[in-house]
């Protein structure tokens, strides 16, 4: 059970199996301080789950689930309003399932040839 806010917009950030720290707690970051929930799947990225850890101790009162690696990512897309992370083929195709609009995010302008295709598509 997650304790966040009743009223309040739920962002799952998905980046992947290995998401880039920078961009992913800058964007964490912008999203708690619009009030949002936030959902995190760091994936196996141990130095992002650390460094949002910490973030979480300093700042008890945010509303801020951590989850590392998992296979139940359908779980977590069903408790979010928005999913928000790279255009994989593989999460944005499980958020359209879940019928969760996407938000999709290129650092630096920067995809593999599947993500531009899954870019146009969307």
């Amino acid at each position: 059970q997650l304790d966040f806010r009743v009223n309040s917009i739920t962002s799952l950030v998905f980046f992947g199996g290995v998401p880039p720290t920078n961009t992913t707690r800058r964007l964490v970051v912008a999203l708690l301080r619009k009030g949002h929930n936030v959902i995190v799947i760091c994936g196996n990225n141990e130095g992002l789950l650390q460094d949002l850890c910490k973030l979480k101790l300093k700042y008890p009162e945010l509303c801020l689930y951590l989850k590392n690696f998992t296979r139940d990512v359908s779980t977590y897309m069903q408790l979010s309003d928005v999913v928000v992370g790279k255009p994989g083929p593989g999460a944005i195709s499980e958020a359209l399932v879940s019928r969760r609009p996407v938000i999709m995010l290129a650092e630096g302008g920067k995809v593999m040839d599947q993500e531009r295709s899954v870019m146009k598509w969307v």
